[in-house]
Parts: C-alpha cells; structure tokens; sequence
C-alpha cells in the first residue's frame, strides 16, 4: 500500500485491487486469445482467415460481489482478413465454444501493434520512406484510425489510416495514407491538406509498456473514512473501443453513491467537410497517450504525485503548452483539499484528459478535457460530444428513482447579461422538482438539473450541467441526458449506422420509479482553433457536479 499526505489531515491510501475471481478469469482470458480462432464456435469456421483483434472481460453481474464467485462472459473483436468483415464474438469464459458470433459495420479500435505495422510499413515505401529515411516526412497517428476499403478487384480491407506530413510531390504539406497491415503494403492516400499548423505541438515519449490492473482508493480525514473506491485505467479495456478512465463501487462515508462510472462514446462533428474530407468520427478512449508526471508508482500505470501532472492542457513559464511526455496510465494528487485521478488519451490527433475529483464534502466532478496535436483539420470549427454512464446505486441498488428540476420564468422577458440586476431577476424564477417515471432523454437548459435518490432514506446526489457543456443539436449530438433502467448489457453504445452516439434503443418506456437507473449525460464541448489563438485558450474541458443531497 502506498499513501500520499494532502492538507487539513487528508490522506489517500492505494493498493492494488486483485479480486481472486477476477485474476483467475484474466489468466483464463490470456490461454483463450490465441485459440480463440479455432474453437467449434458457430458460425466461427466460415471465417477464412479470422484475426482476433482485441479481447475483454465483460463486467460480472452487480449482484455477486468481487471475490464470490462471479461468473465471466468475454467479448472479442475479430476481422476476417480475406474479406475484411468484422465480428463481435460473446460468450461465457468458462464454455467460450457457446460464445454467439455476430457481424457488425463497426471495425475495431486500431491495435498498438498495427500502428507500429503501419510505421513500419510506411518505412519500407520506395518514396514515402526516402522522406522518412532523410527528415523531410513525419509520419503519425491519423483518423479515423482504421477504414474499410475495395480494392480495384473488389476485395475489402481493413487498412490503418497515417498522417503523412511533408512535401510528397502533391502540392499539399499533409495527407491521410491507408496502410493494410496484414499485407504491409500502402493503399493509397487522401486529398493533400495545404497546412498543418492546427494542435499543439508533440514531444512524443511513451510509458512502460503497461495496459492492465487496477488499483483500490481509500480517502481519510484523520480517523474518518471519507471515500473508497476502484479505479481503472482506459488501456485495461481492450474491447469496443474502451470505456475511458473509469471508477466503480465508489462509496462516500460508508455509503455507495455510484455503481459505475466512466465514457464510453465519444465523437467529433465538424461544421462543414475538413482538410481531409471528413465530416465526423467516432473516438476511442482505450489508447494512452504519453504525459508528464514525476511521482511514485503504485503497480504500473498508476502514480502518485506530489504536484499536479502536466499535459497539453498546462502551459509553461513562456506561456506555451506541449505534449508529451514518460508516464501512461492514471496519476493521483492533490488539488488542495480534492483529490483528482488524471489521465491522457489519444485518438489519432486528438487528445481527450479525463479527471475524477473528489471533494471532502462529497461533491464528484467527473471532468473532459479535448485538445489535439499538430495536424492539418481541427482549425476547422468542430464539436466535441463525450456521453458519462454514470450507474447509481444510491445507498442500494434497488429503490432508487430520478427527479427533474424544472424552471418557469415569471415574466415576459429575461436574461443574466446585466449582472448590475441579476439579484432582482432571479426573484422571476419558479423552479420545482419533478418526478421522472419512465425512461426518456432530455434536453438541458442554463437551471436544469437531475437529482437520483434513494425513496426510503431520502439521500441522494444531485447532477448540475457545467457552464460549457453546452445542448445537443437537433441530429448529430441527440440529446443531453437520459434516464434508463439499469441492464448489465447497456454498458456501451447501442450501435448503429454513422458516428453519432446510440443511446435511444435503450428507451423501452419501463418504468424507472424505485428501482436501479442508470443516467448517461452528455456535453458538447465547442472547438474553434482561430478564437482559441485569439484569447491564448489550450484544450476545453467540460463536465457535470455530482453534490450529495441529504447525505
């Protein structure tokens, strides 16, 4: 166990969190990997050449607690290589022949291992690798991160997509090149982008080479147990593209407050097509991407530090920001008396920093932060979309409902821009809170709020939008919160066609009064490089309070 000391008597203790069932289905997950392509599975053998892509634990039941005995299901991602086609594979660990395979338009997240392929690849080119070879070409990480193509004859591909940057001899100083790294060979590129001066720049490093574990928190003040909890890495997820920085079984004062919580859909809408064509995409947040943090190492990939990590999104004595750095993986310190686990993510150009906060007075600040490295597209005004599941168990599973705040405005006009009368406007607000009875998605105002609560001690927490969360447009971002029935399988995006988020299937108009629910929330952060140059902004971040209500 290690500990880490912050003020008014605040410590943190962290160890690492081995379940014995959880280690033993890992080590059975890890046997299953490279014979997962020739069990008698059904359906599996018309696969010609199946590549098992990524492979992932599916959470156990809520209903067994860690240690007793909890039975695991798996999920893998697979490609058949001669067609390209991809497959969801789903089945209990301890009979994966049982497992149910089905198709799916969604490729998998590229792997760590077809980005160096890809490199590699990329290296051996006649012309591309000459600029390597001589310093005139940069090669990295590019969206969508992984496509399907046809070639000439018909035959589809999964191929990685690379930014190439340089003069190429195409008039342009940057293109997106598709690499298949099953046959090593270079596809083909996009349209050359005239310039690369969007992002922030990128001193590169990497971690130590972790992706696994997790790790138990424990926050007292003096002799009070103020927060426990357990907390995951992004890369521990191998599956559907990851879940993000994620916290569970997460209790405030000795009494559970959340279940689950973490960011499993997160996409990108651009205004108009970008430099490279594109008009959307889907993230992962499964990669780590690289930053600075000096501390101490609990198990690898968890760290804790004296002061805070430094990221893209902090800026210098010369008022610059950079990113990279040594450290993968999720930092823990102190920001005076809350405690925050910080980590870095990477999705081609893109940079999301997710934050847990943890305040004494039981206020949870789950925090987004999206930025980018050099490239040649996000100076083309964009949005962000992040979705949280956060699953409630206020005190119990079970018994829990959802309220609404609602907000009528007492007079025939108002706003807050004159803040010399805003006391006395304010008096022209009537708010009151609703009951919210069966599932539904809802849209946020500038007073909305959501609050779940345990029907028979009155506790709950209260969910308040962030100033820049901004409202979800009518198509693209869909809705800001929804209000659902817990179901073990509900855990990620419904799936569906394009990169918008599919939450809606999950809909089935039951009823959510005193039973287990499950909120997903939503925030559009806004992105336009031009106006963040104008006022020096590095990244945007956005994201809800979580405040105790009645504790």
């Amino acid at each position: 166990m290690a500990r880490l000391k912050g003020p008014e008597r605040l410590v943190v203790e962290v160890e690492e969190d081995r379940p014995v069932d959880l280690a033993e289905a890992r080590e059975l997950l890890r046997l299953l990997r490279p014979q997962l392509p020739g069990l008698r599975i059904r359906g599996l053998s018309r696969l010609k050449h199946p590549e098992v892509l990524s492979l992932a634990l599916i959470d156990a039941t809520k209903r067994v607690a860690p240690g007793e005995g909890r039975e695991w299901d798996f999920v893998s991602e697979l490609v058949d290589r001669t067609n390209g086609r991809h497959y969801r594979l789903v089945g209990p660990l301890n009979a994966p022949e049982r497992a149910t395979l089905e198709s799916t338009r969604i490729p998998a997240a590229p792997r760590p291992e077809e980005l160096a392929a890809a490199m590699e690849a990329l290296a051996k080119h006649p012309q591309i690798g000459k600029g390597i070879e001589a310093g005139a070409l940069t090669v990295v990480p590019g969206m969508p991160g992984v496509r399907i193509v046809r070639d000439r004859d018909g035959r589809r591909s999964r191929v990685i997509t690379m930014a190439v940057r340089g003069e190429l001899g195409d008039g342009g100083v940057s293109r997106m090149v598709d690499v298949d790294t099953h046959t090593g060979t270079v596809k083909g590129s996009g349209p050359a982008a005239l310039s690369a001066e969007c992002g922030v720049p990128d001193d590169g490093g990497s971690g130590d080479g972790s992706t696994s574990g997790q790790v138990r928190l424990t926050v007292r003040q003096g002799d009070e147990v103020l927060w426990t909890m357990v907390v995951i890495r992004p890369a521990a997820h191998e599956a559907d593209g990851g879940v993000g920085l994620s916290v569970r079984q997460v209790d405030y004062r000795g009494r559970r407050v959340l279940y689950r919580g973490d960011t499993p859909i997160v996409n990108v809408k651009y205004d108009r097509a970008n430099h490279s064509g594109a008009l959307s995409y889907r993230d992962w947040v499964n990669e780590e991407a690289p930053f600075r943090a000096a501390g101490t190492d609990v198990i690898p990939g968890y760290r804790l530090c004296q002061v805070h990590p430094t990221t893209l999104f902090d800026v210098n004595a010369r008022g610059k920001a950079r990113a990279g750095g040594d450290f993968t993986g999720v930092t823990v310190h102190w920001d005076g008396t809350t405690l925050v686990l910080t980590t870095l993510m990477a999705a081609g150009w893109y940079r999301y920093r997710a934050e847990w906060r943890f305040a004494p007075d039981g206020t949870i600040t789950p925090t987004f932060g999206v930025n980018a490295v050099t490239n040649e597209n996000t100076c083309d005004p964009h949005t962000h979309h992040c979705y949280w599941r956060l699953d409630f168990d206020i005190e119990t599973a079970t018994g829990n409902s959802v309220e609404r705040r609602i907000t009528r405005v007492d007079a025939p006009h108002f706003d807050l821009a004159d803040i010399d009368t805003v006391q006395q406007r304010l008096g022209a607000l009537n708010t009151q809170w609703v009951a919210v009875r069966k599932e539904r998605r809802m849209i946020h105002g500038p007073l909305s709020a959501w609050r779940v609560i345990n029907e028979q001690t009155g506790r709950g927490y209260t969910i308040y939008p962030g100033l820049r969360d901004g409202t979800a447009d009518p198509g693209f971002g869909v809705g800001d919160v929804w209000a659902v029935r817990y179901r073990q399988s509900e855990d990620k995006d419904a799936g569906g066609p394009g990169d918008s988020a599919h939450i809606d299937p999950y809909l089935n108009d039951e009823s959510i009064a005193r039973t287990d629910v499950v909120l997903w929330y939503a925030a559009h952060g806004r992105h336009d490089q031009h106006e963040d140059d104008l006022h020096g902004v590095h990244g945007h971040v956005v994201g809800p309070k979580l405040v105790p209500h009645n504790w």
